[in-house]
Formats: C-alpha cells, sequence, structure tokens
C-alpha cells in the first residue's frame, strides 16, 4: 500500500512506481470520483485514446432519438 500527503496548496504526489506501472505521465488530467468519503483520480483520456472506441456502434433505437413516425 502506498501513502501520500495532501500538500498545503492541496496538492497530491503520485509515487514513481505507480506512475510507471499505470503509464501515468507529468500534465496527464485526472476526473476526480467522489463516492462518500472516498476520492478516486481516474485518468481522462486523450482524443486520440478515443479515436474510434464507438466504431461500429448502431445509433438505431436509442431512447434519446425522437421518432421520425
Amino acid at each position: 500500500m502506498h501513502t501520500t500527503t495532501l500538500s498545503p496548496n492541496y496538492q497530491v504526489s503520485i509515487p514513481e512506481n505507480l506512475c510507471q506501472r499505470l503509464s501515468l505521465r507529468a500534465g496527464q488530467e485526472f476526473t476526480l470520483i467522489t463516492k462518500g468519503n472516498i476520492l478516486v483520480l481516474v485518468p481522462t483520456p486523450s482524443l486520440e485514446a478515443m479515436r474510434g472506441f464507438m466504431k461500429g456502434a448502431n445509433g438505431e433505437n436509442y431512447r434519446d432519438r425522437q421518432s421520425n413516425k
């Protein structure tokens, strides 16, 4: 288990070995999610990483679409 400390500037350092294991890089953005008293940091994917992830998706019968009938 790893620990870190919140600085007076409200910053948190992630240990280097975790950054390497998770392929994190300096300047990377994170989404913060709270679950009760738990804070989860989720790396925000880049646009390049998101390219093509919906390839082949079928847009028919989505409930938020209005019917043309």
